[in-house]
């Protein structure tokens, strides 16, 4: 019978300089470890924080080669997982519980920071359910996005006139 005891554990380490040294993304089930713990730390390491925060699944995947689709989903999963870390770390978001990472602790070393939490898998698989980078969630990278134009005020009220 399989255990549902399940817990996502990341830890985030960047330098004085706030680039990234290193990341361990664990999942546990049952106490035992599963998967691999920093998949894509040496497409990375070394990035900034501005980087990380603002790189998009797309621009992510465009920059590597991922054939198995399943990779590319835990890559994503990776990604978005590191961008929730750092969102709190930044306090673009709070780090409570209805949030990707819920932070359990920021150390300040003296040439590191380490922001640990856990990560909602619930709010990061629908991040990348919604960005339609990967095979993996039944979405495709092939299907063209639309985009919305923004109404700038003046065609906002010609639309109003019109």
């Amino acid at each position: 019978m399989p255990c549902s005891d399940v817990t996502e554990i990341l830890e985030v380490v960047l330098d004085g300089d706030e680039n990234l040294l290193d990341y361990s993304f664990n999942k546990r089930t049952c106490g035992q470890g599963i998967g691999v713990a920093n998949l894509i730390i040496d497409q990375l390491r070394g990035r900034s924080l501005n980087e990380l925060l603002f790189v998009t699944a797309d621009e992510f995947l465009g920059e590597f080669t991922i054939p198995d689709p399943t990779e590319e989903f835990l890559s994503l999963k990776h990604i978005f997982a590191i961008q929730g870390a750092l969102e709190v770390y930044s306090g673009a978001e709070s780090g409570g519980v209805n949030d990707a990472f819920a932070v359990s602790g920021i150390d300040y070393g003296e040439n590191d920071i380490s922001i640990r939490g856990m990560i909602s898998v619930d709010v990061v698989t629908e991040k990348i359910k919604s960005c339609g980078g990967c095979k993996g969630c039944g979405s495709s990278r092939s299907k063209p996005k639309r985009k919305r134009a923004k109404k700038t005020p003046a065609k906002a009220a010609e639309s109003v006139q019109a």
